[in-house]
């Protein structure tokens, strides 16, 4: 939403992230519009928004079975975006990762999963 106003964009991730629990992966998949800073460039994906909608969520202080659909959504996405992303770091990768807490992980599965794929379509001369 190039060119919206800031006050409407915040409150709509605010309203976003309320909802985050609600969300499927396709939802997620925002894509990058040139509004990101140092990351329009690279990423296709708008990384930095899905971890403040994470971070909203959950500042809201919303626990048990949402925490837990919202670390799966974020364990997909991971899965997804470290397939597709070539210009996502490492640092940004896991920072998305550890936005969620490790209570909403019963199971660490899919973060593994999402791991093993970044790690694995990247060379290792990237990863530095």
């Amino acid at each position: 939403m190039v060119g919206a106003d800031t006050a409407l964009l915040r409150d709509l991730e605010a309203r976003a992230a309320r909802r985050l629990d609600q969300a499927t992966l396709g939802a997620v998949m925002i894509p990058a519009f040139g509004h990101n800073g140092e990351h329009a460039p690279a990423l296709l994906l708008d990384v930095p928004l899905v971890l403040r909608l994470v971070r909203g969520f959950l500042k809201e202080g919303s626990g048990g079975s949402k925490a837990a659909r919202v670390a799966r959504l974020v364990d997909a996405y991971l899965a997804a975006s470290a397939a597709l992303e070539a210009g996502l770091r490492p640092a940004e990768f896991e920072e998305l990762a550890r936005a969620v807490p490790a209570h909403a992980r019963p199971a660490a599965d899919a973060l593994y999963r999402a791991v093993d794929t970044y790690l694995k379509v990247r060379p290792r001369s990237a990863l530095s």
